[in-house]
């Protein structure tokens, strides 16, 4: 029973710090079109100046290729990460149902944390809000998303509050912010140039 739990524990803290990385590198313009793809999200869609919610969720792949509403920008370094799990757990082998444990926990913290929560921060009327239990913890949570959202740095990056739900690894390597800052006008406009080709997309897309 002991080496079910520390399974668990194990994957979930990877699937968090992973996930953590992850979203640092679709920021960080290492893989151009990655970061492209995932600022439609953080510019065009949610922008620091639009509205943080919406009645329903403006999905970014709309139009382009997805999985269950996953856009590459995510499913490529999840694909690579879970191959990286496969050859490992291949050469360790360890007992089959820890191997699907380990996998199996994985994908749930992903789909539940990065995927549902995520979208769940941008809805108005999230069944959260009204839980006497979540309630106070959500708000929380949606007011540190907000700032990763509505922070630009001077050269036009969002780079604080890479955690959706849990910031742990934010404090760790000193990107969390606890509260906002002065909103950076020169830093969105560094954003609207860095991104340029974004807009550009957008306008030609709406001129059809």
């Amino acid at each position: 029973m002991l080496d079910i739990l520390i399974t668990i524990i194990l994957a979930a803290f990877l699937a968090e710090l992973l996930g953590y990385i992850t979203h640092i590198l679709l920021h960080s313009n290492k893989i151009s079109f990655l970061s492209r793809n995932h600022m439609i999200h953080h510019l065009v869609l949610y922008g620091p100046k639009k509205r943080m919610r919406s009645e329903d969720y403006f999905s970014p792949v709309t139009k382009r290729f997805n999985l269950f509403g996953i856009g590459l920008e995510w499913l490529l370094p999840a694909g690579f990460i879970f191959s990286v799990y496969g050859i490992s757990l291949w050469f360790i082998s360890p007992p089959l149902h820890l191997s699907v444990i380990f996998i199996a926990v994985n994908l749930v913290w992903v789909w539940v944390f990065y995927t549902y929560m995520h979208r769940a921060m941008h809805l108005q009327n999230f069944w959260m809000l009204k839980s006497k239990l979540f309630g106070k913890w959500f708000n929380g949570v949606r007011s540190l998303h907000d700032i990763h959202h509505v922070h630009l740095a001077d050269d036009g990056r969002m780079n604080r509050n890479y955690g959706i739900c849990f910031f742990a690894f934010d404090k760790i390597f000193r990107t969390f912010m606890r509260k906002p800052e002065p909103f950076n006008h020169s830093g969105y406009t560094a954003a609207e140039k860095r991104y340029e080709f974004i807009f550009k997309k957008l306008h030609t897309n709406n001129g059809k």
